[in-house]
């Protein structure tokens, strides 16, 4: 299916990520990424491997595994693999694909200019991806250390 620039921009805006775009932002946005396609139990990442690509998903499943523990499943909107191109360290975890998967991938060169574009909406919402992350994994490890669900502070 070929797309319109009008209609990408809508397929974008559906993008959680992207949503709050401007459509001189989602120009940019679409030099950025790459559209690829997935089939079911694709291996799209690898624990502890270097990282050299994120993906945003458009279309699509796919699990999380740290450890052989499940962290959690991965719907459209959802932004993985940026961790590895924020720090320079191996990933975090493998990701494989659940159904066939529509993906927006960027490499390692793409995803800085992204994140120097002067788009502040997809900045923030890629450190409100990544500060969830970290409180998911501040929450297992409460719940682990002391057996107890952790409370919200008053």
């Amino acid at each position: 299916m070929r797309f319109t620039r009008h209609t990408w921009h809508d397929r974008l805006r559906d993008v959680w990520l992207f949503e709050g775009c401007t459509d001189r932002e989602l120009d940019v946005v679409g030099r950025l990424t790459t559209e690829v396609w997935r089939p079911d139990n694709w291996v799209l990442t690898i624990q502890d491997a270097p990282g050299d690509e994120c993906f945003v998903v458009l279309d699509g499943e796919a699990v999380a595994v740290r450890d052989g523990v499940a962290l959690g499943t991965l719907q459209p909107g959802t932004i993985f693999g940026e961790m590895a191109l924020l720090d320079g360290r191996p990933r975090v975890a493998t990701v494989w694909s659940l159904t066939t998967m529509k993906l927006l991938a960027m490499s390692r060169r793409e995803f800085d200019a992204l994140l120097h574009a002067g788009i502040p909406a997809v900045n923030r919402r890629i450190a409100e991806a990544v500060a969830t992350r970290l409180r998911d994994v501040d929450e297992r490890v409460v719940t682990q250390a002391t057996g107890r669900t952790p409370v919200g502070l008053p």
